[in-house]
């Protein structure tokens, strides 16, 4: 008898014990597979559906080679992305590139992962003998932002007549990258506002100096594309020395 009585309650035990672990997987499958980061995309894009990414605003200016056609920097690219865009499911790019005489602005929005693709790229045209670009730099890059200026990528030849040698050393180097900035973002607003009233505004106001950009260009205080993807590339979560000692260093109040 005892051992009957022990079997019945092994029985019981394990029934119980099954029906808690199909609470448990039924409570599991339930469950919201979120995170902080799809937490913040859902709260920054509500009733956006064609919104899946976060946005970032890219602002790079490059130093042209000896190039007989500017044309065919422009061309490159717009083919270059088509078939980028093409052959993945992300966000798209917008933007515009700027062709001077000796120098490139270019202004792209798009998500994460194609802006370190265009980094990336810039810099194989860097090591590339036959590459479009001497030196480029950074300008600023705008994190998270809420909209879009450009609605498209489009890329401009400018004509401008070459400019004079000019002496920015005195100057102040953050007034410049802010004025020159501000510039593009201007255009870009009159840009989109253009595309919507059907006009064609004056732009001339809005490009920035080619010379002022060159100086800019060549200035150590900037990034260049290879010292920022070190940087993202580089993992954040460094052992430091005092991990790799046994035993664990302890200390006898948390200022020491």
């Amino acid at each position: 008898m005892p051992k009957e009585e022990g079997s019945v309650i092994s029985n019981d035990t394990d029934g119980e014990e099954h029906h808690i672990l199909e609470k448990i997987e039924d409570l599991g499958t339930k469950l919201p597979d979120y995170s902080l980061y799809t937490k913040k995309l859902e709260r920054r894009f509500k009733g956006n559906q064609t919104r899946k990414t976060l946005l970032h605003r890219s602002f790079v200016i490059m130093q042209i080679k000896d190039v007989l056609d500017r044309k065919a920097i422009g061309e490159y690219y717009e083919r270059h992305l088509r078939q980028y865009s093409n052959t993945r499911q992300i966000e798209s790019i917008t933007g515009i590139m700027l062709i001077y005489n000796t120098i490139v602005i270019h202004v792209f929005e798009t998500c994460e992962e194609t802006t370190c693709y265009m980094i990336r790229e810039l810099q194989d045209q860097l090591n590339q003998a036959g590459g479009f670009f001497s030196d480029a730099r950074i300008l600023l890059m705008s994190h998270d932002i809420p909209d879009r200026l450009h609605s498209s990528w489009t890329y401009k030849v400018l004509n401008f007549a070459p400019p004079q040698p000019g002496n920015f050393e005195s100057e102040n180097f953050n007034r410049l990258v802010l004025d020159a900035v501000t510039q593009l973002l201007k255009l870009g607003v009159a840009l989109k506002a253009g595309s919507e009233t059907g006009g064609e505004p004056d732009l001339h106001e809005f490009f920035p100096g080619e010379d002022i950009i060159q100086f800019l260009c060549s200035h150590h205080e900037l990034m260049a594309p290879k010292n920022f993807m070190q940087i993202y590339d580089t993992p954040y979560d460094v052992i430091s020395d005092s991990d790799l000692v046994w035993p664990a260093p302890s200390r006898l109040f948390p200022y020491t």
